[in-house]
């Protein structure tokens, strides 16, 4: 093969690679064509996250059911919105990402319950996928109008499928910019999957002056999330507290999952709290199921109300969870005792410890050695019954830290003058 065709095999693969990085067979990627002196291309491909509340307002008393309430919606900052609805009323807005919380403004005296809460986590979605076209800003023209058209598949390339949708790109300047948006909302399919664009020259007579775009990877359109607000004449309460026992790991959060017992299950209340904190859900009367989704890592966990719970109208209901952790292994406490002069023959002594465990006492004789399994943590140890000695002196003084497989020493020396001994 001569040098000719190797470099013409050459340049036919680096065309390829420009095809397959950018989806155009010209000296940039990007580029739909050069014609009289202008060039389009591809500036930027993205997509805009966006969030969605679906309120609905709703009266359980029907004789106040065409009474209004005032409800704000309220980022973490300040009030973003602010309508007045009756029962059966809904009501949407878009959103970006993020915390949100729900309150009536002007509640009175009439009780109010927020599903799931008046706190909410917006499902996070794409709101707008875009393109934006550019004339080169070398060009020396204005550009003439150009289509444009969008493709979908769930995976791979959409090159090769039917369009979603189509417009067209006006004449631009040179450096001037245009924004093709398009909704996923509008897409049938309504799944995660890969975009693309493609501009075509609608006026070209001689083969295809057209560009694709790289893909665009969307996570799928915006999915609403249901805040719904209830006027209760008399909504009850379910108190959910936490405890732990074992090892658990130091500030860990534990979430709770309230869900509605019925035809579609619903979550009702989220919650996240420390072991030793608790949180009230005020519920309408009804049947409802508690899941720990966050257990911390437990071993396992028990709940002071097995099944389901039943919260009646004015009532509240206690519910507390306690997770099991591993026990660390205990440590172990040797204890010796001495004494010095002459102490009564035959005595008896008695020590305390106290600690994590409580207070233990144990017994122990002159030139004695006793050991006591512990939990780990710090122990006071101190003699109760010092049997009439002048001094009592303890080694190492203060209190003594008891670690996890680990044995501590305490020495205890009674002294003794002639006058208290026995001859």
């Amino acid at each position: 093969m001569d040098n000719v065709n190797i470099k013409y095999l050459l340049f036919a693969l680096f065309l390829a690679i420009l095809f397959l990085v950018g989806g155009c067979l010209k000296s940039s990627p990007t580029e739909v064509q050069v014609i009289e002196g202008y060039a389009l291309s591809f500036a930027e491909l993205g997509t805009l996250h966006m969030s969605r509340i679906d309120l609905t307002y709703t009266s359980e008393p029907n004789y106040l059911a065409d009474k209004a309430f005032e409800i704000g919606i309220y980022d973490q900052v300040s009030c973003i919105e602010n309508l007045t609805i009756k029962s059966e009323d809904d009501f949407q807005i878009d959103l970006e990402p993020g915390t949100y919380k729900v309150k009536v403004q002007n509640p009175d005296n009439y009780s109010f319950v927020y599903l799931p809460g008046e706190e909410v986590e917006l499902e996070d979605g794409i709101g707008e996928i875009y393109a934006m076209v550019v004339n080169s800003k070398n060009s020396t023209k204005t550009s003439q109008p150009v289509a444009w058209e969008v493709y979908y598949t769930e995976v791979g390339s959409p090159a090769g499928g039917e369009p979603l949708a189509e417009g067209e790109v006006p004449s631009l300047k040179p450096g001037e910019l245009y924004t093709i948006r398009y909704n996923p909302e509008e897409n049938p399919n309504h799944k995660v999957g890969n975009y693309m664009f493609r501009l075509l020259d609608p006026s070209s007579n001689t083969g295809k002056k057209e560009c694709w775009s790289g893909a665009i990877y969307c996570m799928g359109p915006i999915k609403p999330t249901e805040v719904t607000v209830n006027l209760i004449s008399n909504p009850g309460k379910l108190v959910i507290s936490k405890k732990t026992i074992g090892n658990a790991p130091a500030g860990a959060n534990y979430e709770f999952v309230v869900s509605e017992i019925g035809s579609d299950n619903r979550e009702v209340s989220r919650n996240s709290i420390k072991a030793g904190a608790s949180f009230t859900a005020s519920l309408p009367p009804g049947t409802y199921h508690v899941v720990e989704s966050k257990t911390g890592g437990a071993l396992s966990y028990s709940k002071s109300i097995p099944g389901n719970i039943q919260v009646s109208p004015g009532q509240t209901v206690y519910l507390t969870v306690t997770n099991r952790f591993p026990v660390p292994p205990k440590g172990t406490l040797n204890i010796s005792k001495s004494v010095e002069g002459p102490a009564p023959i035959g005595s008896t002594y008695e020590v305390s410890i106290s600690g994590p465990e409580g207070t233990i006492k144990r017994s122990i004789k002159a030139d004695q050695t006793i050991s006591v399994s512990l939990a780990p943590g710090t122990y006071e140890v101190i003699e109760s019954n010092a049997v009439g000695a002048t001094q009592v002196r303890k080694t190492p003084e203060g209190n003594i830290t008891i670690k996890s497989g680990q044995t501590s020493t305490v020495s205890i020396t009674n002294i003794y003058s002639q006058e208290n001994g026995i001859p």
